[in-house]
């Protein structure tokens, strides 16, 4: 099932037109996360995490199921999001039904 998608520039061009002054981090970073779900080319779920000494905080999801991953990995001190934010590298999950690295 395809859905509309947002020209990666026009998101750009919308984030770049946020008055930082005037909108909260949290609002930013949730607006962030909804420009990244209509910019991908497939239906998916986003979030933002921030990891400050090695605790990760989901600053903003598109959906209730994406806190609670994030929820599971915090509890567990190991999943994508945090592994990605420790190695520095971009960790795709295309479909958390057939994902081996974190089992639990």
């Amino acid at each position: 099932m395809s859905h509309p998608t947002t020209d990666p520039a026009d998101a750009f061009a919308e984030l770049g037109r946020i008055k930082l002054g005037e909108v909260g981090l949290d609002d930013v970073l949730q607006h962030v996360a909804e420009l990244a779900k209509r910019v991908l080319p497939t239906p998916a779920e986003v979030w933002v995490t921030l990891v400050r000494g090695g605790t990760g905080h989901t600053a903003a999801s598109t959906h209730d199921l994406a806190r609670h991953i994030n929820e599971r990995q915090y509890t567990q001190g190991r999943g994508p999001c945090l592994d990605a934010a420790a190695s520095g590298d971009i960790l795709p999950v295309p479909d958390l039904a057939t994902e081996d690295r974190w089992p639990d």
